[in-house]
């Protein structure tokens, strides 16, 4: 089998920005054009429906059905918009030194948090008027300001928006610009904060990948001349500032972000690892908020396909079933890509993996064609696994969902379909293999990303980036091994809860 993701490191400086960025360079195209491709669809059956009106349909009928007609593509147009911007974080080494206006970043930042930070805290804004535009990428700056605010809301209780406030500041500081992000709330347990821009330092936060990694965010600030600072005091809450440049050489240096993130990694492959799962986290918080963005044009859209098809006596009828099939293909892949970051606010419970595991392949085998050989290898004596059941359910079926299809488009030989349960240190392990073509070496380093696009498949997917976002916020993990012409095997790892006196098979 290839080795799992991130271990092939090659520690020469300039490979260190493709090994963090080129897996997740793809994504945002393949967000668009999935969803581009959809509405495209969509508006071009719309324009169709007032072409097949009756002739003897009333004006005034004709009038409302042109009104939800506009509604309708004033909608999808909101939607192009919306999937226009998602080249909005680093996806190269790259960075570009132009002039900034700082005020214009952080309302593009605000805009796109805007679905978590209303149902966490009411916003505050102080601008100062006639800052001079810092010097800086436009990109890197970007995903610096969307880690903080996201993680400036982290640290508030969630569903008390009327109880706290995210302000955001800027005012004139030594000949740059300060940018002062702060929540009341609780804040930062006194223990995390000489550890908060360490990449391999544990996450804070309960279940690793809400919390975003900060050393990237300092680093980036750093390289475009600039200081990110942290204050928190238990009860108090907790600010970010970020002092940035007006001018000067910022970026001006070859490959200055490259050294940066070289010095940030420091030759070890543990700390290259932490950063690659890092980012991930932070391309997969953007999906999301993309997503949430995404949703109220979505229902918008909806509600008009609803109210047109209630034209019965119209010949447009007839194009009705297929406006909504790609409506439907829409919501879908944004609730893919809302998955990505948020699941249901359920507390874990103890879970017994084998029973949920045998009601996915109950599921997903039922009526197969053609059919697929089920091989399973069950240790016994399995304890139970701290996590919440839905979300696990969705792991186990995005992963065997994914592994059917790799065997359906394989090369014709016996298909079977491996599952095997074993303890391994203490963690329950779930080992999921097919007898598909496998993984190109080539494809190895981008299968985790946001959206994974399989030229061989002709379209994106979800499933192991979804698995693991999820799996993450259960404090487990995802291991892929795969071999060209053989197959592929993904393991979940999820901590096992012990409940004296208790003794695992092996």
């Amino acid at each position: 089998m290839a080795p799992v993701l991130d271990e092939a490191v090659q520690w020469d400086p300039s490979a260190l920005g493709p090994t963090l960025f080129e897996p997740l360079v793809d994504m945002p195209l393949h967000i668009s054009y999935t969803l581009r491709t959809h509405l495209t669809v969509l508006f071009n059956l719309l324009r169709s429906v007032e072409r097949w009106v009756d002739p003897g349909t009333p004006e005034a009928r004709r009038e409302e059905l042109r009104a939800l007609l506009q509604r309708a593509e004033e909608a999808c147009r909101h939607l192009y918009d919306i999937t226009s911007r998602t080249r909005f974080l680093p996806h190269s080494a790259s960075a570009t030194p132009q002039p900034l206006d700082v005020h214009e970043r952080l309302d593009a930042v605000l805009r796109l948090v805007e679905g978590e930070q209303v149902r966490t805290a009411r916003l505050e804004t102080e601008y100062a008027p006639m800052l001079p535009r810092v010097s800086g990428d436009e990109a890197l700056l970007n995903q610096v300001f969307f880690t903080l605010l996201l993680d400036a809301l982290q640290t508030v209780p969630p569903e008390t928006p009327q109880r706290h406030v995210l302000t955001v500041r800027t005012q004139p500081h030594e000949g740059g610009v300060l940018v002062t992000l702060s929540a009341s709330g609780p804040g930062l347990p006194p223990r995390v904060l000489p550890h908060l821009f360490e990449p391999l330092h544990p996450s804070w936060h309960t279940g690793s990948g809400a919390w975003l990694d900060l050393s990237l965010a300092k680093t980036f600030v750093e390289v475009m001349g600039g200081k990110l600072q942290v204050e928190s005091q238990e009860g108090q809450g907790t600010a970010f500032s970020v002092f940035l440049s007006a001018g000067g050489q910022t970026l001006e240096e070859p490959d200055r972000l490259l050294s940066g993130i070289a010095t940030l990694v420091g030759g070890d492959e543990a700390r290259l690892r932490a950063l690659q799962r890092a980012q991930r986290d932070t391309q997969r918080a953007f999906v999301a908020c993309l997503a949430r963005e995404l949703m109220p044009p979505l229902h918008t859209l909806r509600s008009c396909l609803k109210k047109l098809t209630r034209f019965g006596e119209s010949g447009h009828v007839r194009w009705m079933p297929m406006c909504i099939e790609a409506w439907r293909h829409s919501r879908d892949f944004v609730r893919d890509l809302l998955r990505q970051r948020y699941g249901p606010r359920r507390a874990p419970a103890l879970v017994d993996v084998r029973v949920s595991l045998d009601a996915v392949l109950r599921d997903s085998l039922r009526g197969l064609e053609p059919p697929v050989r089920l091989e399973t290898e069950h240790a016994t004596g399995l304890p139970g696994v701290l996590a919440r059941e839905g979300q696990l359910w969705l792991v186990f079926h995005s992963l065997i969902r994914e592994a059917l299809l790799a065997i359906r488009c394989g090369q014709p030989r016996q298909h079977v379909l491996r599952v095997r349960t074993r303890w391994e240190e203490g963690q329950v392990c779930v080992d999921i293999s097919d007898t598909g073509d496998g993984f190109p070496s080539e494809l190895l380093p981008h299968v985790r990303a946001p959206v994974f696009y399989r030229p061989d498949l002709h379209n994106p997917g979800f499933g192991l980036s979804l698995s693991e976002s999820l799996l993450q916020t259960m404090g487990g993990q995802l291991r892929v091994e795969s071999q060209e012409g053989q197959g592929t095997t993904v393991s979940v790892l999820l901590p096992g809860v012990l409940t004296p006196p208790f003794s695992p098979a092996r």
